[in-house]
């Protein structure tokens, strides 16, 4: 099975324009999460579906200069993007990540991977833990057919999402596509509620890079965010003016 790693992402966020660029445990945001998919196996292929927009330019040649490939199309459009992704690929499946998610569980989502390979007839993959809401560092793979389901609901229901969100349409058709879920509880302990760990705002930046600092590492499991704010609890944050 063919399984490629797609990275959405552009500058032109509100809230933390060029936030992928933005430095985190010493390298940029983008080159973290290129480093995690790096580290799984079974993965053919790393894209970044990024804008035709010039603001875009550095964060295409940067991911270039880690030698992973660049699928550039519409601003708005998002099914455009993806699509063309596809079509260039031709991939059975995709590990879709967003690129203001720099943190990944590395074993969590190589079992999903894992669970592609070994279930290959499901629309999309998943994983739980012992919650009902996967946090950000358990990802999605889906197959090919997953995005040509969404995309063809979406251009039916328009008024159900934006098109830089057609995903949403899944809240009018739950069942409109197979899900196959893998057991997660082994990954997250049970008595820790999830924690948020996409990055949307630059003091969202300060602190995971605190976090960082006091692990000594860059954290790719969701245990070593548990160990860093159980040693952290006691510790006063002062955050700097930017």
């Amino acid at each position: 099975m063919k399984i490629i790693a797609m990275i959405t992402a552009r500058s032109t966020s509100s809230r933390f324009p060029r936030k992928h660029l933005a430095r985190l445990g010493g390298k940029p945001m983008i080159v973290q999460i290129l480093n995690n998919l790096k580290g799984l196996s079974g993965i053919s292929e790393i894209v970044l579906a990024t804008t035709t927009n010039p603001e875009d330019d550095d964060l295409a040649a940067l991911v270039k200069q880690q030698n992973c490939d660049v699928v550039r199309g519409s601003e708005d459009d998002l099914t455009q993007r993806h699509g063309a992704v596809l079509d260039k690929y031709n991939p059975d499946a995709v590990l879709n990540i967003s690129g203001d998610c720099p943190f990944m569980d590395i074993e969590a989502v190589q079992a999903v991977v894992n669970a592609c390979n070994e279930h290959p007839h499901y629309d999309t993959y998943g994983i739980r833990g012992a919650y009902s809401r996967s946090i950000e560092m358990f990802v999605s793979v889906h197959s090919s057919t997953w995005f040509l389901k969404l995309f063809d609901l979406y251009k039916k229901h328009p008024e159900a999402c934006t098109a830089d969100q057609y995903w949403l349409v899944t809240t009018l058709f739950p069942n409109a596509v197979s899900v196959y879920t893998v057991d997660g509880s082994e990954y997250m302990d049970k008595t820790v509620t999830p924690v948020k760990t996409s990055l949307d705002w630059h003091l969202e930046l300060e602190f995971y890079s605190a976090i960082i600092k006091h692990l000594g590492y860059y954290p790719i499991r969701v245990k070593d965010f548990d160990k860093a704010f159980r040693e952290m609890k006691n510790m006063d944050f002062v955050w700097s003016e930017k």
